[in-house]
């Protein structure tokens, strides 16, 4: 479009030359001199017009040209911006990851000392309810003591006790017996916490026959004890644990190895409370 304008604005000089070189050569009559003259002023006022009409769109093409050159200079301002804030997120990011993984480690370490810390307290202060370190299982006679309960101040201390080395026991009371029974649910409730598997989950019944046993009798692998015989059990082994706990309790309890008890497990038979000591 620029070009046809400018090629239009170039024949009206062309014609403007040529009528004037027209007149020069051959001077028109007196009568004819008006119509020259308005041709002149057509002609010329048409090659001003174009002009100006060229100039315009010139100009406007080129603040078009300088507006899109700015905008396209702050795009890439806002880019270069937006990537150099892209690249400090990242740098923050990997520094808030290695932070978060140096106060995870920190607190690792932490809890690591304090369950080696409260292990080591919960095993002394059970320990301290009984003088002795292995437990000696053996026919203890009867008395008449009230209800056997474990008592709530020494629970929490159990349970971290039993914690330590988690095993799987068969709890069973005998049948028609409300005391035994009850007996039964709080040892059933402190294992249970202390993550000890207990067979069936739940506190079966039994019922027996001839002279009816009294206290806790405790069932675990082994070659059977003779008559009188007295067996150690250590701390290592879960039937250790628990009969730590029930010497430190004052609790009457017996103990009976047999071949045909699944090995690692350990069976608590509640019977009768005990008439006498």
């Amino acid at each position: 479009m620029d070009a046809l304008i400018a090629a239009i604005v170039g024949f009206t000089q062309l014609i403007l030359g040529g009528m004037g070189v027209y007149v020069s050569l051959r001077p028109p009559k007196q009568e004819q001199h008006r119509y020259w003259i308005g041709g002149f002023i057509v002609i010329g006022l048409l090659g001003v017009v174009l002009t100006g009409w060229l100039t315009q769109r010139g100009s406007n093409a080129q603040e078009n040209a300088t507006a899109k050159i700015t905008e396209a200079v702050t795009a890439a301002t806002n880019a270069n911006t937006a990537a150099t804030n892209a690249n400090n997120s990242v740098l923050v990011a990997q520094k808030d990851v290695k932070d978060a993984r140096d106060e995870a480690r920190v607190a690792k370490d932490e809890l690591a000392q304090l369950i080696n810390k409260s292990s080591k307290e919960t095993t002394t202060a059970i320990l301290n309810l009984s003088t002795k370190t292995e437990s000696s299982f053996k026919a203890i006679g009867s008395l008449t003591p009230p209800p056997r309960r474990i008592p709530t101040e020494n629970r929490v201390q159990l349970i971290r006790f039993f914690s330590t080395k988690p095993a799987k026991v068969r709890i069973e009371a005998i049948a028609n017996d409300a005391e035994a029974y009850r007996f039964a649910q709080d040892w059933y409730d402190v294992l249970k916490t202390s993550g000890w598997t207990i067979e069936g989950d739940n506190i079966s019944t039994f019922m027996t026959g001839g002279q009816p046993l009294q206290g806790v009798n405790l069932r675990f692998r082994g070659a059977p004890l003779v008559p009188n015989q007295v067996f150690q059990a250590p701390l290592s082994e879960p039937i250790g644990l628990i009969a730590t706990a029930m010497n430190a309790l004052k609790v009457v309890f017996t103990g009976d190895r047999l071949p045909d008890i699944p090995e690692g497990l350990v069976v608590m038979d509640f019977h009768a409370r005990p008439t006498n000591n």
